[in-house]
């Protein structure tokens, strides 16, 4: 599961799943949204424990009941090619650099 851009998205899908009362909008609001936004952090708490039992999560580390890995992957291949912009995309790639500085 992804949170993507709002905590309302996670919302929608624990609606979708039927996961009450979290998927009613007055009880989500009261006890997860409304703490979140105002930064106390027993609304984020509170969705970690509501998702811990609902949400499978592995990482390339886990293993199965044998305590062999999931998932092997190769070696990880890195290249690095530099190559010469063009004019045009100098001048895009600056104009870019420009607009996203904070």
């Amino acid at each position: 599961m992804i949170l993507v851009n709002k905590l309302e998205d996670l919302y929608s899908l624990l609606r979708f799943l039927k996961v009450e009362p979290w998927g009613n909008w007055p009880w989500w609001n009261k006890l997860i949204q409304k703490p979140f936004e105002e930064g106390d952090q027993r609304g984020l708490k509170l969705v970690q424990s509501i998702l811990k039992p609902i949400m499978l999560r592995r990482t390339k580390c886990s293993t199965d009941r044998y305590g062999k890995p999931i998932l092997v992957l190769p070696p990880a291949d890195v290249q690095v090619i530099y190559c010469e912009l063009s004019e045009a995309e100098k001048d895009f790639y600056e104009a870019l650099f420009k607009r996203s500085k904070v």
